[in-house]
């Protein structure tokens, strides 16, 4: 049989994906070679978000401007909110189909109390609507012990069809001027 010898399992070079690559010793070149992989594969985003930064401003003299700045920052602080609550649920091993269709339930709420309630009564009727979708996902999702994409799933089917059925699918008119404090 072949003997090899004690140390040459210890230079054997990992490929980038992880596996041991036999005969290839580790050297500290290949390491960081691996290393500069990754870590340029993570910049992706970053450089393809400066590139088209880059070109938009060629395009249009107008998009670095500081008020199309606050435009932008303005249009997407919605997303980014959302974003942020669907990061914990990611981190924590779940998935939410239903984000979407909960803002559209709580924003029909918030709409229809604002109109007949008053902002305050409006507000809290919105978190509310927000608090008993989100806890009934959580609820069924620990214990029926079915997987979160599919509770989610079939809260926005439900989620969405209350918001439709309540508004006849039209939008709600007769709102007060406050409303335009609230956002944009």
């Amino acid at each position: 049989g072949v003997v090899s010898h004690p140390s040459s399992a210890s230079t054997e070079q990992p490929s980038l994906d992880g596996a041991r690559v036999e005969g290839v010793p580790q050297t500290p070149a290949r390491y960081r070679q691996r290393i500069h992989a990754r870590q340029l594969a993570n910049l992706g985003l970053p450089i393809a978000t400066v590139v088209m930064i880059v070109i938009y401003s060629i395009v249009s003299p107008d998009f670095l401007t500081s008020t199309n700045m606050l435009n932008l920052a303005n249009q997407a602080s919605p997303l980014m909110i959302l974003a942020c609550g669907s990061a914990f649920v990611i981190l924590a091993g779940g998935f939410d189909l239903s984000i979407g269709s909960t803002v559209s339930l709580t924003s029909v709420v918030l709409a229809l109390f604002l109109r007949e309630r008053g902002q305050l009564l409006a507000t809290l009727a919105a978190l509310m609507v927000g608090l008993a979708v989100g806890l009934a996902n959580g609820l069924l999702v620990v214990k029926t012990r079915v997987s979160s994409f599919i509770i989610t799933l079939g809260m926005l089917s439900i989620a969405g069809s209350i918001a439709l059925t309540v508004t006849s699918g039209a939008t709600v008119q007769g709102l007060p001027a406050s409303i335009a404090y609230i956002g944009y």
